[in-house]
């Protein structure tokens, strides 16, 4: 994801993955979707230089009893080259 090798996370935290500004706009967003919204985001980001645009759907994750117990993301890069 986003141009990184999955051993570049492994270990890692957020804040030393992504900037403190991507960080601080995901924490919102999973806020949102704590609260039961599902949120839809496009987002710009530079990887190796190159602009790339990922499109991200974020749910809530429910129990049987219809709780909120997390959040279930899906992303995509949609960059047109």
């Amino acid at each position: 994801m986003f141009g990184l090798s999955p051993e570049s996370f492994v270990g890692r935290t957020d804040g030393e993955v992504f900037s403190a500004e991507s960080q601080r706009r995901s924490l919102e967003w999973d806020e949102r979707v704590l609260q039961g919204e599902t949120v839809t985001q496009e987002l710009r980001t530079a990887v190796e230089d190159v602009e790339r645009t990922y499109s991200t759907v974020r749910t809530p994750l429910r129990s049987a009893d219809g709780s909120v117990i997390g959040v279930c993301g899906v992303t995509q890069e949609v960059t047109q080259l």
